[in-house]
């Protein structure tokens, strides 16, 4: 018989082949979410979620409520200010782009008010909050749970969690294969929001003539709602999305281009061109668009969306590893931590598993370890070389890089295979790839593709000049590394020709995001920032240690 711990390992390795494979939204987060919200005085029952949303939701009647409260923040009267201030925050975020138009109000405590109301908004819970309501709203499925997220939409926080609402609409909107009324009738909604995650929900139907609905918004005037068309339809495995997602790389506002790019390098897979939307100057755009054309017309017939990752959604959290304050924790969008796990042994890379339990590498220890929330340690591998990394793979199996090799050991801890690229080699980064192939970076200036029994595939010249870096496989063979000394994030082709790179200050580590952004971390300034395709830092999270690996999921 089958013991507790052994029934464990099976249950973590099949949810993790499962969510590495399609979207869930039933994941470890559960728990945490339930608490955050009870912490915040929500309820966490169907109806109290629905409620939250709702009240986040403006009417026509409360858009002019607002628009009078503003009006009322000059008021001669002290009271009447006040009351107005207060009457104002209590429609929580939905009315900061008011607050911010009224910044600029000719009456100076209007604008003195307006930036009190925002700044007193800044100091809540923030987006973090109407996510985990969306999460759980997705997970529980109410009644009403998709009129309610739709009324939403337009009022969303900010992008994050207007992702979550848009993924929330795809487990909801297809029960037992059937077509929500709301949301079809959303395909048709003057709104392009709601378009735009009406189609991207309803683009995976089985139902042709659902399909059809959805084809018919990939000529939308709003290039938003042609891409989230697009990428439902080639999650319902439409190739008509295809040309049009080449038409967005030159037509499209960039961070847009940017996504479309993304999506066609996960259709392409390794067949795809060693073009870039780069720079997105419009030469670089169009010579893009014109690489792409001319592969779709040689792989169209051969292409199977099938085989296309649907998985790549985000949660909005940020998994940090702290070198040397011997802590991993995990950050909402507004920096706040959701949970910290301390008194580590020199964590440098850490991993989320399905459970809530946080797989560790811990560089001064020499282990890996496998803990709960509470730090309780209910798996170890002990080393004798110092880990750089470690996953828990779908098969349940551990992949460990270390300065001296890579392995996979199994959960009893016996090595499968181990590879040591030789005496006076350094490997500062490693990855198990989907093929079944490793990839490494060392410290002699290369990358490394090799296959499960240590043959070199691939040596692609680099220069890292002998300092920390990392490196991570992108679709189209490309490869993203971050060097430490050199101060930069490069994509590289399969030749080892630059594509794309940003300056970041001490980067050590970098990882590609679903929305084209990539995350970096710089143990030279403490500090893990969210670039976009033109290098600016769009989101960023000071840490008091030095940050080595992060994720976002």
């Amino acid at each position: 018989m089958a013991s507790s711990k052994d029934f464990y390992w099976l249950v973590t390795a099949l949810l993790t082949a499962a969510l590495s494979c399609v979207p869930s939204f039933a994941d470890n987060l559960t728990e945490a979410d339930e608490a955050f919200l009870k912490q915040n005085r929500i309820g966490t029952d169907g109806p109290s979620l629905l409620a939250f949303l709702r009240s986040r939701s403006l009417t026509e009647n409360d858009k002019k409520q607002i628009e009078s409260l503003i009006l009322q923040l000059g008021n001669e009267l002290f009271a009447a200010r006040e009351h107005a201030s207060r009457k104002l925050l209590a429609y929580g975020p939905p009315i900061r782009k008011f607050l911010e138009t009224a910044l600029t109000n000719a009456d100076p405590e209007v604008s003195r008010r307006a930036r009190f109301c925002i700044e007193e908004l800044d100091r809540g819970p923030g987006a973090a909050l109407s996510s985990a309501v969306v999460r759980l709203v997705a997970l529980c499925k109410p009644p009403d749970a998709i009129p309610a997220i739709l009324n939403y939409l337009p009022f969303c926080d900010d992008e994050t969690v207007e992702e979550e609402a848009v993924n929330a609409l795809a487990v909801l909107g297809l029960p037992e294969g059937k077509t929500d009324l709301h949301l079809a009738a959303a395909l048709k909604d003057p709104l392009s929001i709601r378009r735009a995650a009406a189609a991207f929900a309803l683009g995976r139907s089985p139902n042709e003539e659902i399909r059809t609905a959805v084809r018919n918004l990939l000529t939308d005037p709003d290039p938003k709602v042609r891409l989230r068309s697009c990428q439902g339809l080639v999650a319902g495995q439409d190739k008509a999305a295809v040309p049009v997602l080449i038409q967005l790389l030159a037509e499209a506002p960039l961070a847009l281009s940017w996504q479309a790019e993304e999506l066609l390098f996960r259709v392409a897979s390794d067949k795809a061109p060693m073009v870039s939307v780069g720079d997105g100057s419009p030469e670089s755009r169009k010579k893009c668009q014109i690489s792409w054309t001319d592969w779709w017309r040689d792989h169209e017939a051969s292409v199977d969306l099938a085989r296309v990752d649907d998985s790549r959604r985000q949660l909005g959290l940020t998994l940090i590893a702290e070198l040397d304050r011997n802590i991993v924790s995990e950050c909402g969008p507004d920096g706040k931590p959701r949970w910290t796990l301390e008194r580590l042994q020199g964590p440098i890379d850490a991993q989320v598993l399905p459970g809530g339990r946080i797989l560790v590498a811990e560089n001064a220890g020499m282990r890996i370890t496998e803990r709960d929330l509470q730090g309780n340690i209910h798996w170890e591998k002990k080393m004798l070389q110092n880990p750089i990394c470690c996953r828990r793979l779908p098969n349940g199996n551990v992949f460990i890089g270390s300065y001296q090799g890579v392995m996979e050991v199994t959960r009893e801890g016996k090595e499968l295979y181990s590879y040591n690229p030789g005496r006076g080699s350094l490997i500062f980064g490693a990855q198990k790839l989907r093929n079944g192939h490793i990839l490494c970076i060392t410290a002699q200036n290369a990358i490394l593709e090799l296959d499960d029994k240590g043959k070199e595939l691939k040596r692609i010249p680099v220069n890292t000049q002998h300092n920390w870096c990392s490196v991570e496989g992108l679709p189209g063979n490309r490869y993203l590394i971050a060097t430490m000394t050199n101060n930069k994030v490069i994509e590289i082709d399969s030749t080892g020709k630059s594509v794309w790179e940003c300056t970041v200050q001490g980067a050590c580590h970098a990882t590609r995001l679903p929305n084209g952004n990539t995350l970096v971390t710089s143990m030279t300034s403490n500090k893990v920032l969210e670039v976009d395709h033109a290098g600016k830092t769009v989101w960023e999270k000071s840490t008091s240690g030095r940050p080595f690996h992060a994720y976002r999921r």
